[in-house]
């Protein structure tokens, strides 16, 4: 079963690589010259809402869902149980850079979106779903979120050393704090043999 989507504004990697580095830039600029961890708990916790309008929160979720990220109420929540989880921590990570994602690209954009609406129908307006399958890969918010997640938490510039220095997934996934899937996950976008 094909999960339903809103489709995102479109956006190129090279341009949600360079947002997810002015982040970094501005909070942690060591993290674009050597390898090590973004510190995204700080940034969810601490910068997030003042850069965005978007609330941040942790709570019980159902299972199966991590994070959640909902323009209407401009909220971006994390799974309490993730978060506190100690054997999950690189999961919570990567999903916390995801939501992250979100909100920096999305909550405006949507809310902008049924502001239009709105404007032109005189009542409120939902923005409309489409099975993910039929939606432009660059205009797929959940492949636009995972691609901050990844720019975010593994800048280009110090995971391109780490791989030609010869580094496993494995070493690469303690340095930056994210599975070893991730890791690939990151070649893969970046053009790296494994």
């Amino acid at each position: 079963m094909s999960r339903r989507i809103v489709p995102a504004k479109p956006r190129k990697k090279i341009e949600i690589d360079h947002l997810a580095i002015s982040v970094v830039k501005a909070i942690q600029p060591s993290a674009l010259s050597k390898a090590e961890r973004f510190e995204i708990e700080r940034f969810f916790d601490c910068y997030l809402e003042e850069i965005t309008g978007v609330k941040t929160d942790y709570r019980a979720l159902d299972d199966g869902i991590y994070g959640f990220t909902d323009s209407d109420r401009m909220e971006c929540v994390i799974s309490c149980e993730l978060a506190e989880d100690a054997t999950s921590e690189y999961f919570c990570r990567s999903t916390m850079a995801h939501e992250v994602g979100h909100a920096i690209m999305h909550v405006m954009d949507y809310r902008l979106k049924k502001a239009l609406l709105r404007s032109i129908h005189r009542k409120d307006h939902q923005l409309r779903v489409y099975r993910e399958k039929e939606i432009k890969i660059y205009k797929n918010p959940e492949w636009q979120a995972w691609r901050f997640a990844g720019s975010i938490l593994m800048p280009e510039r110090p995971f391109r050393r780490l791989h030609r220095q010869g580094h496993s997934d494995n070493e690469m996934s303690e340095i930056f704090g994210v599975n070893p899937a991730f890791i690939r996950s990151r070649k893969k976008a970046l053009n790296l043999r494994a």
